[in-house]
């Protein structure tokens, strides 16, 4: 980590199913003269037993010289529309976990990015399995 990765704020960490996940992220000032792109994407990912899968959900790319990547503060704002399904499940044998990252390409500093995780839905985590 170089310390100028973007910073992801949420207004909220749980949202409904078919709600908006909002919020704002942050590029470090100095970096805002040499921004190629600018890349926003939500997703899920299963952890646990088997095979783990990966979906892209949302993603939408900015490019320095065609669009308006954050103001003047380096401050960048986004509402997006959420699915219905898989919703976060936290259980002994399988997460899904939703994230959101942001990923800018520069060209001086090459790609830097974060990624923040958030709930769909609300779904109670599973402590133990019944024999």
């Amino acid at each position: 980590m170089t310390g100028l990765e973007p910073k992801i704020d949420l207004v909220r960490e749980h949202v409904e199913p078919g709600g908006e996940l909002q919020g704002g992220y942050r590029i470090d000032p100095e970096l805002l003269g040499g921004i190629k792109s600018l890349e926003l994407s939500v997703y899920w990912m299963t952890e646990g037993k088997g095979d783990e899968d990966r979906a892209e959900y949302y993603r939408e790319s900015k490019h320095g010289a065609e669009a308006e990547l954050c103001d003047r503060s380096g401050m960048g704002q986004f509402s997006i529309p959420l699915p219905t399904s898989p919703l976060s499940y936290e259980g002994i044998l399988i997460k899904i976990i939703w994230l959101i990252r942001v990923r800018i390409d520069t060209f001086s500093n090459g790609v830097l990015e974060t990624s923040r995780s958030f709930c769909l839905g609300n779904v109670a985590a599973i402590n133990e399995v019944d024999s």
